[in-house]
């Protein structure tokens, strides 16, 4: 899926910070009107394009683990307004987002996550 001409992900769009996409945003107070977080965005992009053509797969899809790579670092807005640079994260129960440039482990940390296996040391080694 190519969100490249996505006017959301493009400067001045919902998800388009000065370093990378934003993720989401600590304070709910400080969210912009009509942001969504990353994964429920990416979400909702991924699954008409699957259904559109395969109808049938609108109660087996969601099952599916899916995970996204960005061209870009992700950010999170963080309560006070700053940004923190994301190695990956975990959104729903199946869903991952890693940014460009990341370590292959990455994707397999935040898998492990996913299934509710927090351990950090594999990334250090």
């Amino acid at each position: 899926m190519d969100l490249s001409k996505d006017s959301n992900f493009m400067p001045g769009g919902l998800y388009a910070g000065e370093q990378g996409v934003i993720c989401w945003y600590a304070d709910a107070k400080k969210t912009p009107k009509g942001f969504m977080p990353t994964e429920f965005y990416l979400h909702s992009k991924l699954y008409p394009l699957i259904t559109k053509n395969r109808p049938d797969l609108k109660n087996y899809y969601p099952d599916f683990f899916k995970c996204f790579y960005l061209e870009t670092d992700g950010f999170v807005v963080k309560q006070d307004g700053t940004t923190q640079k994301l190695g990956g994260f975990v959104g729903m129960s199946n869903l991952m987002v890693v940014p460009k440039g990341k370590h292959d482990l990455v994707s397999v940390h935040e898998l492990l996550h996913s299934f509710d296996v927090h351990i950090h040391s594999v990334m250090n080694r």
